[in-house]
């Protein structure tokens, strides 16, 4: 018990430092040598670790680029300038799973009771990148002056197209298609104003808002100021109630509840909290990661929106879901894969099984990976000292499984043997009518590789835009955080090379819709919704 208390103490005193030493680091500039050091690093490992390195660009090609970059490095720089030197090296692999991040100032000791649950101006906000302009989607802060749909001019005096420019060589998609860098920089704009102007209490947006141009001011909320604003919202519903009877000199008399109806309020909450586990409800945004709806009067037409293919008890889910489909004679399904960035093979490869008409399937090809020997180390390289020593009898049982699942093909390569390339039954209450799938430029990873396999079986037919990720797969399964030796940035690689069972001869593209429909900015502000709005018209069904 003391050597837990030990081990808990020592993880406790290192956050509190690691803040302090963080923000040191960020302003500290690194060597010549040093940099030159975690170039080396980042070639050597790609290399070793990476099944599909040269696939968009040659192995001699990307050896120039680290040469070059190498000699380019001729005086010392903060760890945040060496990112712009080397990040879009990384970039020129076209991996979309792999990307090096920024090292972003952290909380130090003496501040985080003062921060605690509060919420930072940008992250008040919702934003869109569209036209080479930044717009206001939603906005929960205080400051009503910020209209949605108003064009940000600048945050603190720097505009988002000076970003644009400045990070765009750092970011790429899954091979040669563009439409998930814009989508992925209007996700990724807040983290970059965070790099540059740290932890703030208040900044400055210069806006547009219908031709007419402000300076508006947005302040970090604070946990007092929430609870204090439920309060007072609490006292103001209170006070109203009671206005009718304000010369009343009695005290109103609280709701006194049976035993009956606290077991049955108790019951209605644990079906909520059940409810929550299993369609991933995201609190934040008031929505559900899986979610069956029926937006018109035509009660034969739903629309399946799976936001993401994480935090979900997905077996559970997808069984409810289309036992309710069946039930209700469903005619003509509509699956959301827009914005949905991927997630777990094995939740696709479930959905699948109950879209396809196919009576057994095979989801996945043969996954390559570069090592058999050295794959259980690339699968959690990365993780500290500590985290190994904790989880070493996890790891002592893991490793010869992942090493006897690997296996030499006659090709030279080494496969490991996931369980989605194996041979699966659709499921009985399977969904057999019209299907139509919507995709965008976040349609990315998972997202695309189920939406290949039911573009390549003509189960489907695609509106939108083409998806962020390959047709042909990506390379992803294990996502190992690297941490570069010397500027400390974190390095995220994949070391699997996934690939759907149905393939095209188009190269470095993502999945092409049959129906190309790409919404205006006015239309995605006043949350139209074309696609959806060209299926309907189609069938002749009215909203």
């Amino acid at each position: 018990m003391k050597k837990i208390s030990f081990v808990l103490l020592s993880i406790a005193l290192i956050g509190c430092a690691s803040g302090k030493k963080n923000n040191l680091r960020m302003n500290t500039e690194l060597s010549v040598d040093e940099m030159k050091k975690d170039v080396k690093f980042v070639e050597r490992k790609l290399f070793n670790m990476h099944p599909d390195v040269d696939l968009y660009i040659s192995e001699e090609a990307l050896h120039k680029k680290f040469d070059s970059l190498s000699k380019t490095i001729t005086q010392p720089l903060k760890p945040n300038d060496f990112y712009l030197k080397i990040a879009p090296v990384v970039a020129s692999v076209r991996q979309g799973h792999m990307s090096l991040n920024l090292l972003n100032e952290q909380l130090e000791k003496t501040n985080k009771k003062k921060y605690k649950g509060s919420k930072s101006p940008l992250s008040q906000f919702d934003f869109l990148w569209n036209d080479g302009n930044l717009y206001v989607l939603k906005n929960n802060s205080k400051n009503k002056e910020i209209k949605e749909g108003s064009i940000i001019l600048d945050i603190n005096g720097i505009s988002p197209q000076k970003f644009y420019e400045k990070y765009r060589p750092t970011i790429t998609s899954d091979g040669l298609n563009e439409t998930f860098i814009q989508k992925w920089f209007g996700r990724k704009v807040t983290s970059y104003y965070a790099s540059e102007i740290g932890i703030v209490d208040s900044l400055t947006m210069k806006i547009n808002c219908s031709d007419s141009i402000s300076t508006q001011t947005v302040h970090r909320i604070f946990k007092k100021e929430v609870k204090k604003s439920k309060t007072s919202n609490k006292s103001k519903a209170v006070k109203d109630s009671t206005a009718i009877v304000k010369n009343d000199t009695l005290k109103p008399i609280k709701k006194i509840l049976t035993k009956e109806q606290r077991s049955a309020q108790r019951d209605s909450l644990k079906l909520l909290a059940k409810k929550d586990r299993i369609y991933g409800y995201n609190k934040p945004k008031n929505e559900y990661s899986i979610n069956l709806s029926y937006p018109t009067k035509d009660s034969k037409f739903a629309v399946l929106k799976v936001q993401s293919f994480t935090g979900t008890k997905y077996k559970k889910a997808y069984k409810a879901i289309f036992k309710e489909i069946k039930e209700k004679n469903i005619q003509n399904l509509v699956l959301d894969l827009r914005g949905n960035t991927g997630g777990r093979v094995t939740e696709i490869n479930e959905l699948y099984s109950y879209l396809t008409k196919d009576e057994k399937f095979t989801l996945l090809n043969p996954t390559v990976v570069t090592s058999k020997w050295k794959l259980p180390y690339y699968m959690h390289a990365g993780r500290s000292a500590l985290h190994y020593l904790l989880l070493s009898p996890f790891y002592v049982i893991q490793s010869p499984i992942v090493f006897f699942k690997t296996k030499k093909g006659k090709d030279g390569k080494f496969y490991y043997k996931l369980e989605e390339e194996k041979k699966y039954k659709r499921k009985e209450n399977y969904y057999d009518g019209e299907l139509f799938v919507l995709t965008d430029g976040l349609s990315f990873s998972a997202a695309s590789i189920i939406s290949s396999n039911l573009k390549g079986t003509k189960r489907a037919t695609f509106i939108g835009n083409e998806t962020g990720g390959t047709y042909n797969g990506t390379v992803a399964g294990r996502l190992p955080i690297l941490t570069l030796p010397n500027s400390k940035l974190k390095w995220r690689l994949g070391v699997m090379n996934i690939s759907p069972s149905e393939q095209t001869d188009e190269f470095g593209h993502g999945v092409r819709p049959d129906v190309v429909l790409i919404p205006t900015t006015e239309q995605i502000i006043n949350k139209e919704d074309p696609e959806l709005d060209w299926i309907l018209n189609k069938l002749e069904i009215q909203k």
